[in-house]
């Protein structure tokens, strides 16, 4: 008996559930086919008793693999949720200075891979691993905007990121109070060249 419960155990732990079924029923049928009933049956009902029991041990067999590959295939599943419940989401909405949405903003996280172009109505929607530090470094990048950077604390639904203009207008001198500002000499000597031709 200490014997069939090793070899139970054995083929238990090297090929799990189908192996159990597969070892438990060669110890059942092992014991029908040790009586010595074989020598009182035809050869024609002997054959038919082996084979059923071939079909019946096949059939068990191959029952109890199923079996195992959707416990196996449950759990994987069940392990496939719970990550996906702890993947990050940073979503929200790019705008110019004046509130109009502004598309094809690339969108990163830095020091990751993920990244995102914002859509036509500057929606943007970033997945970020769960392995991904607590805080991340966004960046917003667009030609003819002023690059945008910020820290958050992901998962955030509601981000807005309001990319500006650079200053187009002339340009201004900037002075220290107290202090006029000085002309460019470049541009005065220029000028008093042409006015001297």
């Amino acid at each position: 008996m200490s014997s069939d419960l090793s070899l139970i155990k054995t083929v238990g732990q090297i090929a799990g559930i189908g192996g159990l079924s597969i070892g438990a029923l060669i110890l059942i049928f092992r014991d029908i086919i040790r009586r010595s009933i074989f020598p009182t049956l035809t050869n024609q009902h002997a054959f038919r008793l082996l084979t059923l029991i071939l079909i019946l041990t096949w059939s068990i067999s191959i029952t109890g693999i199923v079996a195992w590959a959707y416990v196996e295939r449950l759990k994987t599943v069940a392990q496939g949720a719970g990550k996906r419940s702890s993947v990050k989401v940073i979503a929200g909405l790019v705008k110019d200075g004046k509130g109009a949405p502004v598309a094809g903003v690339a969108i990163t996280a830095v020091g990751t891979f993920v990244h995102d172009l914002s859509s036509t109505g500057g929606e943007f929607n970033l997945v970020v691993p769960p392995d991904s530090p607590d805080v991340l470094t966004l960046r917003a990048l667009k030609t003819d905007f002023i690059p945008w950077e910020q820290k958050v604390h992901p998962p955030v639904l509601d981000l807005m990121i309001v990319l500006t203009a650079p200053h187009q207008g002339p340009k201004q001198s900037i002075t220290r109070p107290g202090h006029t500002a000085q002309p460019d000499p470049m541009i005065v000597d220029q000028s008093v060249r042409r006015n001297a031709k």
